[in-house]
């Protein structure tokens, strides 16, 4: 929101580079909040899939390629 500043700016102004990694909601745009990286899921309905085919990059939705989920599933073999 307005006014606010985020712990990402924070480490920004003292020279870290910053990257949210994951599920991120409720955040919708990680970048815009002062992160300088993102790859994971904004969209809390994708986030319960276990073998998502593709997961969010940046400021672009379901771009980031997960190629070894594109195969047979099991969940056994994951436990």
């Amino acid at each position: 929101g307005q006014g606010v500043v985020t712990l990402a700016e924070v480490l920004r102004g003292v020279g870290y580079t910053t990257g949210a990694f994951g599920k991120v909601a409720p955040l919708t745009s990680p970048l815009d909040l002062g992160f300088d990286a993102f790859v994971g899921q904004v969209d809390q309905g994708l986030c319960h899939n276990m073998y998502p085919k593709a997961i969010d990059s940046s400021r672009s939705r379901l771009n980031f390629d997960l190629a070894g989920n594109h195969g047979e599933k099991s969940r056994s073999v994951c436990m």
